[in-house]
């Protein structure tokens, strides 16, 4: 955020410089003071509020390398001891001391050495965390004082016992760059690496001068952050695009979510948030304060978003496992309302189930049921399909059923098969549909089916076979339904007569009607006829 006050200051600071130019011979009293006091509001306002953009601390480095590039025209003028006296300015605020830039070797020296006592004790700061930001101005100070310490180097014959000073005080220059890793976090070192970048392009420094192009070192883990941010990216794209899918399950039809749904929706909205969260700025910042805290070191933040990125991974595949008991909650609603002849209400239950767990051969037989009750047939037929292909027995026998009433003997063979199969779901497993009449029901529609295709001892074994699975279930006579009967005294008259068939007849006009299976209706009026015509021949 750009400091106003700042911009301000730093803008008369260079109105105060534009003096300079004009010469040294015209330079007064009021316009070197106008300078200086111009550099000590800016420092006064940096030491109050450490912020500063990259534009402004451009522009505060054109302006100071301006002023120690002109400062012989203050230097010849006026007596900067004799100012510091009258002022009595802080020793850190080097304008006032434009004189003792241009000194000796050893004096230079000794501000560097000055310099690393101060970045090291600052740096301790930034460790400890007393300090918000590295101390870029001191680095940016060591820098230019080590140009001033190379060009004494250069014009003057520097002593073995100076030389060695100097490269004692640049080994630990070094040391101390390679500490940054310790002392700070990346964020940091990463703002330190771009004010330096700006640097080097203001003051077009010689290459050979390696303290310009010394690169702030990375903790020897970073090095894989890389990898890590890709693995985080890899893990929010796939958690969006699982709450995505888990989104489109609970939206995918028109009933009403209900606790359970919007319970379920809105934790998985939240682990989506905070999926994608913690790749932005704002949801680093909270991450970093809770991290601090906790004393975890900053070059592991990066594994720690792999690492939410992974748990919110496994709780979203957790509620993929919740999905089936979630449908089978709205399954059941729906079973109520079908039964209470809510339809409408019963399909959109069945839907929502069915959304959430599309593999749910419950779910699809009774949607079937339901279809046919409302004469939708091919609707039907396509939900009893897929609940033959979950394992439904029922759906198999229901589907069967639609094939052999569609009166096209192309079907009858489907229809026998559909049959075979429900049977055969039911050798090591119970029903799933839990129909306790599905035996019967399996063998007397394969015995029909055997009856249109002339299979007449197929059908009568089938049919005898779905008789005895209804005597064994001590039914009243009253309960007893008439459709194998019926059937079975069909297949009699066909193969030894009606007078054998007389047994059947008599049963089938006897028994009870299923109301869900009109065509029963009929076999008992034939039944009836058939019986009326024997006794008239008696």
């Amino acid at each position: 955020m750009i400091n106003p006050q700042l911009s301000e200051q730093i803008t008369n600071y260079g109105k105060a410089l534009d003096s300079l130019s004009q010469g040294t011979s015209l330079l007064s009293l009021d316009e070197v003071l106008e300078i200086l006091n111009a550099r000590d509001k800016i420092q006064e306002i940096l030491e109050k509020d450490s912020s500063i953009t990259i534009e402004q601390q451009k522009q505060l480095i054109e302006l100071d390398y301006r002023l120690k590039k002109q400062s012989k025209a203050i230097i010849i003028n006026y007596d900067l001891s004799e100012l510091r006296s009258s002022f009595s300015p802080s020793k850190n605020n080097w304008w006032w001391y434009l004189e003792q830039l241009d000194v000796n070797t050893n004096e230079t020296i000794s501000r560097y050495k000055k310099l690393l006592i101060q970045l090291a004790d600052l740096l301790e700061k930034v460790k400890q965390r007393s300090l918000g930001q590295l101390p870029s101005q001191v680095i940016l100070d060591i820098l230019l004082v080590r140009d001033l310490l190379q060009q004494n180097l250069t014009e003057q014959s520097p002593t073995t016992k100076e030389m060695n000073r100097v490269r004692g005080l640049d080994r630990k220059f070094k040391t101390l760059l390679k500490t940054l890793p310790k002392n700070s976090n990346s964020s940091q070192r990463s703002s330190l690496l771009r004010e330096w970048e700006n640097w080097r392009d203001i003051y077009q420094p010689n290459n050979n001068h390696w303290w310009w192009f010394s690169n702030v070192p990375a903790h020897w883990w970073d090095r894989f952050d890389i990898l890590w941010n890709l693995g985080a990216l890899f893990l929010l794209a796939l958690n969006l695009s699982l709450f995505l899918d888990i989104l489109s399950r609970f939206l995918g039809s028109s009933s009403g979510l209900g606790w359970v749904g919007s319970f379920t929706l809105i934790v998985n909205s939240f682990l989506a948030l905070l999926s994608g969260g913690i790749l932005t700025d704002f949801g680093q910042s909270i991450m970093n304060r809770i991290l601090n805290k906790r004393g975890i070191p900053e070059y592991f933040r990066q594994e720690f978003k792999v690492f939410i990125g992974g748990i919110i991974l496994i709780l979203f595949f957790l509620t993929y496992q919740i999905l089936p008991q979630i449908a089978n909650h709205y399954y059941y609603q729906g079973l109520y309302d079908y039964q209470n002849q809510k339809l409408d209400n019963a399909e959109a239950k069945y839907k929502r189930a069915l959304s959430l767990y599309p593999d749910y051969p419950q779910a699809h037989y009774s949607l079937g049921v339901l279809y046919e009750d409302l004469q939708q047939k091919d609707q039907a037929e396509i939900q009893y399909n897929l609940a033959v292909q979950g394992g439904s027995s029922a759906a198999s026998n229901n589907l069967a059923r639609l094939y052999i009433l569609s009166e096209d003997p192309k079907k009858y063979p489907v229809a026998a098969s559909l049959l075979q199969k429900g049977i055969g779901f039911l050798i090591n497993n119970p029903p799933l549909d839990g129909n306790k009449n599905i035996h019967y029901s399996l063998y007397k529609n394969l015995g029909w089916v055997n009856l249109k295709q002339g299979n007449y001892e197929q059908a009568k074994e089938n049919l005898e076979k779905a008789i005895d699975f209804e005597n064994q279930m001590q039914l009243e006579a009253s309960q007893k339904r008439a459709a194998a009967p019926c059937l079975l005294a069909q297949v009699q008259e066909k193969t030894d007569g009606i007078i054998v068939a007389k047994e059947m007849l008599e049963k089938c006009s006897n028994s009870s009607q299923d109301l869900n299976t009109p065509e029963e209706q009929q076999w008992i009026e034939q039944a009836k006829q058939k019986l009326q015509q024997l006794k008239e021949k008696q």
